[in-house]
């Protein structure tokens, strides 16, 4: 009887739910139609026109302000010749200015003559059309009076640039000019955060910048006759803003028929409100039949897994309610794992900082160095004192627990350093280091070589004197393979066999804890880390092989 009333309340709620959605959301479409309609597109091309508006005068106000007017008079200086202002100074003004400024620019300055006096780009030098367009305007606007002129020009190359001219005069006479040249395509960055098409064009139809290439001609032309009023017909939208006296920026949008649009919006909103109706009373019946059913046996396994350990659920719907139960299965087997990985990796960090407080090194190699140190200072001070100083290194190196980690060259140089001292205390012992240069910088536990080596001393030297202990690292098919190598006696296969087993359990053993440190500290470090032992031309080879490698 519950099951049944659980799956009425779902099949009404998600009936009812579905309807009220379907009304709010007709309603809601119909006024944001009409918001679109009446106030989106003023604020598409008003945003537009006010983002230029606030930008171009801006950046001709601060050229005109923050630089010509600052530096009046050192520019005048210049222009004349009449002080001792270098080219360079006025070079590092000018860079200075312009590395601060969004939309950058370029500077030249002319004398009374309209001779270049400066330029910071090479395209203008020679450039005669555009010395002679500039002659010109500066001729043409001597009636009114000397002003700062702003006006747009169009290079052979199809370029437009923004010109802005400002005079330095002398008693009312040009003593010479200033002009800022701007690249239309410097606008381009701001009008890719407008929200309309926009041109920006002079009183000839001259296009300085523009985000769409439909609006003029291949000559650079403003098309007017694309344009018409605005009204029911009109084709474009747009609106116009006067930055200058002859310079404007329009911003426009394609008109859509209003009726056409609300019409058509209305229609399919119908279609899929019929449609939606219908498919909620037919889905609502089947959701709620199968999730009443899946929930109530998803609760009654769930009170299993709580009374019952190590039980996981079992459902078999195939639906999300079975990935959920999977999802729960997997969640509880991590929790498991982790807190058996946590015991055991507390439980081997206790160890192993016991070990490393109890026994850094095996404590007859202490007692010996030690002794041959003091035997050494009767017959040798030179001696005594460089075995005094490579155990001092090599204690402060392994006690050191600012950083664990190291490099391999690192931790070589001082692995080198016990070797050394054992080559002082056995005359007939010899080692060799050969290290690929391109594994310096790779990342290794600290002394993680040590026990190896401990281990070939402490077992080579039972059946010869003469022992040579080898230590290679090499990269081979982006597998760093590194190998300590002696010569004291092939290992048998059996013992090899019972160490490689002894080394695959997790276990600790009271003997060989040498060769597991080693194992389980690199695989802290590289977890795909492959340890193996075996034997080669009468000598035992213990081989770390490690895939890729972290380096620093």
């Amino acid at each position: 009887m519950k099951m049944k009333r659980f799956e009425h309340n779902i099949r009404k709620e998600l009936i009812k739910g579905s309807l009220i959605t379907i009304f709010l959301m007709m309603m809601l479409a119909v006024v944001l139609l009409g918001v679109y309609r009446v106030n989106m597109r003023n604020h598409r091309l008003n945003n537009t026109t006010q983002t230029f508006a606030q930008v171009v005068p801006e950046t001709l106000s601060t050229i005109d302000q923050k630089f010509y007017r600052t530096n009046t008079d050192l520019i005048e200086q210049y222009i004349s010749g009449a002080g001792s202002i270098e080219t360079s100074q006025i070079y590092r003004l000018f860079y200075s200015f312009n590395s601060q400024k969004q939309i950058k620019s370029d500077l030249l300055l002319f004398d009374n003559n309209f001779d270049v006096r400066l330029s910071t780009n090479n395209a203008f030098d020679d450039n005669y059309a555009f010395h002679n367009y500039l002659y010109i305007v500066t001729e043409n606007e001597k009636i009114d009076g000397f002003q700062n002129l702003v006006r747009v020009f169009r290079a052979n190359n199809g370029d437009t640039y923004l010109i802005y001219l400002h005079p330095f005069l002398e008693d009312n006479e040009p003593l010479g000019y200033g002009v800022s040249v701007i690249n239309g395509k410097e606008l381009l960055p701001i009008g890719q955060d407008v929200l309309a098409s926009y041109v920006i064009y002079d009183n000839y139809s001259n296009v300085l910048s523009s985000n769409t290439d439909q609006v003029y001609r291949h000559t650079g032309k403003l098309e007017q006759d694309i344009f018409v009023k605005e009204g029911a017909q009109a084709g474009v939208l747009f609106n116009d803003y006067k930055l200058f006296d002859n310079l404007t920026v329009r911003a426009f949008l394609s008109n859509e028929p209003q009726m056409t649009v609300l019409v058509s919006s209305v229609v399919l909103l119908i279609v899929a409100t019929i449609f939606i109706v219908l498919f909620s009373v037919y889905f609502s019946r089947r959701v709620s039949a199968r999730t009443g059913q899946s929930l109530y046996f998803l609760n009654s396994e769930m009170e299993r897994v709580k009374s019952i350990p190590g039980y996981l659920i079992k459902i078999k719907t195939e639906d999300e309610f079975e990935h959920l139960a999977d999802d729960i299965n997997n969640m509880v087997e991590e929790l498991r794992t982790s807190h058996a990985n946590y015991v055991k990796l507390n439980q081997l960090s206790i160890d192993m900082e016991k070990k490393k407080l109890e026994a850094q090194f095996h404590p007859h190699f202490l007692a010996n160095t030690l002794e041959t140190i003091r035997s050494a200072m009767y017959i040798d001070t030179e001696l005594a004192n460089e075995v005094l100083l490579r155990m001092n290194s090599l204690l402060r190196y392994s006690v050191d627990e600012q950083n664990e980690g190291t490099t391999l060259s690192e931790d070589l140089e001082y692995v080198k350093n016990y070797l050394a001292i054992n080559e002082i205390r056995f005359e007939d012992f010899s080692y060799e280091l050969l290290v690929d240069k391109k594994l310096n910088n790779i990342i290794v536990p600290k002394l993680f070589l040590l026990p190896l080596i401990e281990n070939s001393l402490k077992y080579g030297f039972k059946y010869r004197r003469d022992l040579k202990v080898k230590v290679t690292a090499k990269l081979t098919d982006e597998t760093v393979i590194i190998r300590v190598i002696d010569n004291g006696h092939a290992l048998e296969d059996k013992d090899r066999e019972k160490v490689t087993k002894l080394l695959g359990q997790t276990e600790e053993t009271s003997y060989h804890h040498g060769l597991k440190n080693t194992k389980q500290r690199i695989q802290l470090v590289y977890p795909n880390a492959e340890f193996n032992l075996f034997s080669k031309m009468s000598c035992t080879v213990n081989e770390i092989r490690i895939k890729g490698g972290k380096y620093v």
